[in-house]
């Protein structure tokens, strides 16, 4: 059993890796800078999160945000920074 989740986990690993290519690739073909601001809809989307999910880990300083005025934005590096604190280390197979 545990050699099988040891394989989900690899694969699981090597499609985070694809991802986060095809994000990065995705930012250059639209132009989105690192220090780019988005607003709360581009950065749900970015995030692959409902608007409200995105309020509520800016109200709980989950993710760091601007204000100005009533609105929030985000800065596409902060963005970044947000979904790698979510990475889930593997542990190394043992034989």
């Amino acid at each position: 059993m545990s050699n099988i989740l040891d394989e989900i986990l690899l694969r699981l690993e090597s499609v985070e890796e694809k991802l986060v290519k095809a994000i990065d690739i995705r930012y250059n073909e639209v132009g989105l800078d690192k220090f780019q601001f988005v607003s709360t809809q581009e950065a749900a989307s970015i995030l692959s999160v409902s608007v409200q999910t995105l309020y509520k880990y800016a109200t709980t300083k989950r993710i760091r945000h601007y204000k100005s005025g009533n609105r929030l934005y985000f800065k596409i590096e902060d963005l970044n920074n947000f979904i790698e604190r979510q990475r889930i280390d593997v542990k190394p197979r043992y034989r």
